[in-house]
């Protein structure tokens, strides 16, 4: 399915309102400057807001939210022309695999998402992009445990010419030492920042 991009003139923070996103207002979480705060959920998980950071308030009964933060929350990337006061919102088409092996015609094979815990397995991580139609300058994949912290080296690789699509393998071993989920992420590089634009979870037990 295609994506399109989405052109949004905002200064900060996105007015929404979605089906998907759930949200808890009034006076139940405090106020910012004069507004009471939400709590927003997507997909059941809380959009985390760093202390410090412009937190989700309600005006006129619609939740104010910094974009930035909802778009990386849905994993897509953002940018701001701040000449045009423009912001820009790209999700690009990105579907990733985890398998055993893959062949010269990029076929798959062996998919898998569950391991024995204790297991150490050598795998392969296929990416295929389309619809890139942001200013991307490289890519990075990252295999993290249940923990968070990398469970193999990271991956970075740069894009030397604008590519709207392509087809990326790499190999990974990893040792699934502990139970729970590890997740594999692809991250695009936009403006100097890495924003992850795809996961993948390998379930180990």
């Amino acid at each position: 399915m295609k994506t399109k991009a989405k052109r949004i003139v905002i200064l900060s923070a996105l007015i929404f309102t979605l089906g998907s996103v759930t949200v808890f207002g009034e006076s139940l979480w405090g106020s910012f400057e004069g507004f009471s705060k939400a709590r927003v959920f997507i997909n059941d998980s809380e959009v985390n807001i760093p202390e410090g950071d412009v937190p989700a308030f309600i005006v006129n009964g619609r939740t104010v939210l910094p974009l930035r933060l909802l778009a990386e929350s849905l994993q897509a990337t953002v940018s701001w022309d701040n000449t045009e006061q423009t912001a820009k919102i790209y999700k690009p088409n990105i579907h990733m695999f985890v398998s055993l092996d893959v062949d010269k015609e990029y076929t798959i094979k062996k998919p898998f998402g569950k391991v024995a815990r204790g297991e150490t397995r050598n795998f392969v991580v296929s990416t295929q992009v389309d619809t890139l139609k942001m200013n991307a300058t490289g890519f990075k994949i990252t295999v993290e445990d249940p923990k968070g912290e990398l469970a193999a080296e990271a991956v970075e690789v740069p894009l030397e010419k604008a590519s709207e699509s392509f087809w990326y393998t790499w190999p990974f071993k990893v040792s699934f030492n502990q139970a729970g989920n590890y997740t594999v992420k692809f991250s695009l590089l936009v403006d100097g920042s890495y924003t992850v634009v795809s996961k993948k979870t390998i379930v180990s037990e």
